[in-house]
């Protein structure tokens, strides 16, 4: 048998249209355009994160839900419980050194971070112009952050 009906469709499609299974026949009974068809938007987007929890972050959905609620249920920097950005999910902050999983951030944590390049130093530079001192960077304005190391946020003592 090098085909089959669909049970949604009714369409005689090759093997190769429908999922394989563990059932008596091999396969599902529904192909996988009436599978993709009648999910909704929601599970495909909660499928698609899935996934890329997997691969990315070689974390499970429960890990990322015992990660929130260890943090208090929302970011790890403002405690904010929106992700932001019209996001269901808040980004997995990790380093992109060692790829260690650091915790979950809110949008604007998380750009906050990325645009200061995971640097301790322009952190700390940007804490400085905040509070009105010169940074270390006002004495010399060739000098870069970036050129003197690439020293991660993580750890930061404030």
């Amino acid at each position: 048998m090098t085909t089959k009906p669909c049970r949604q469709c009714g369409v005689e499609k090759s093997l190769s249209q429908f999922r394989s299974s563990n059932t008596k026949h091999g396969y599902y009974q529904t192909c996988k355009e009436c599978c993709k068809a009648k999910a909704s938007p929601e599970q495909i987007a909660f499928y698609y994160w899935k996934s890329k929890l997997k691969k990315a972050y070689n974390l499970t959905p429960d890990q990322y839900y015992s990660m929130l609620k260890d943090q208090g249920g929302g970011c790890a920097i403002c405690g904010t419980t929106n992700p932001g950005a019209k996001k269901s999910y808040f980004c997995v902050d990790h380093c992109h050194h060692t790829g260690t999983v650091r915790g979950l951030l809110c949008t604007s944590c998380n750009i906050g971070i990325g645009n200061l390049k995971d640097s301790r130093m322009l952190l700390q530079n940007a804490l400085k112009y905040l509070d009105g001192k010169p940074t270390s960077d006002d004495a010399n304005p060739s000098s870069t952050s970036l050129q003197r190391g690439k020293e991660n946020v993580e750890g930061l003592d404030l």
